[in-house]
């Protein structure tokens, strides 16, 4: 926020950007300027430089030798405090910008990179192929059911593992749930008895952090909503 100052009884204020108030509030760097005009005519004009510390931006990227990566830290981060922290994807964690890891086999990993400093953080991961081709770690999803009318929803999501179904309306029939993995694989299933309830909590406290797709079928109809899981 920025102030013109003390003021007093009919000054009027004419700030660079149009507003005419004593405080503006700023929410990007640059220069701001404010002309302050005494009731009687006389008037002085003051600006100052802003500039507005963001969050940072994780990025970076890797080159591969053998059973070793060396990393190259990308990220954007001009406030005070920087830290990074690396997981390799084998249990290995690193805290500082750059390093240097060998794996113990080959096989595919996902590289996560989380940045912080006194603004807030961001994170980004890279799967990669140690002694095999990056493509062959791609995760396929294969063809699911048609979605004919998204009739219900999930709440909270993400979830650590426990959310609920809601329904628009009562079941008409029993109504198949199934859960999919990204690779198409059903990794939990139960029936929805049609006795009147819309609402229906599910746990499936055993699976991994990602994106699965959730599918409600009955005779009718089929229907799927992406569930995110994100477990501490």
């Amino acid at each position: 926020t920025l102030d013109a100052g003390m003021g007093g009884q009919g000054m009027s204020y004419q700030w660079s950007t149009g507003a005419i108030t004593q405080r503006l509030v700023v929410d990007r760097s640059g220069t701001y300027s404010v002309t302050v005009t005494h009731p009687l005519g006389c008037s002085g004009t003051d600006a100052v430089l802003v500039t507005l510390d963001t969050q940072p931006t994780a990025q970076f990227t890797v080159n591969k030798s053998a059973l070793t990566v060396s990393t190259n830290n990308t990220s954007i981060s001009t406030n005070f405090g920087t830290s990074y922290e690396w997981h390799m994807g084998d249990g290995t964690q690193y805290n500082i910008p750059n390093p240097f890891h060998q794996y113990a086999d080959t096989g595919c990993y996902t590289i996560r990179l989380i940045v912080r400093d006194i603004c807030g953080a961001d994170s980004t991961s890279q799967r990669i192929g140690i002694g095999r081709p990056d493509s062959s770690c791609t995760i396929q999803v294969r063809r699911l059911p048609d979605v004919v009318e998204a009739y219900f929803k999930v709440a909270p999501n993400p979830n650590a593992g426990t959310f609920e179904v809601l329904l628009d309306r009562p079941l008409e029939s029993d109504t198949h749930l199934r859960l999919f993995n990204l690779q198409g694989q059903v990794v939990h299933q139960q029936i929805l008895g049609a006795v009147g309830q819309q609402r229906w909590r599910i746990q499936v406290p055993k699976l991994n952090t990602g994106i699965y797709l959730l599918q409600l079928t009955d005779s009718n109809r089929s229907a799927v909503r992406r569930v995110l899981i994100q477990r501490e």
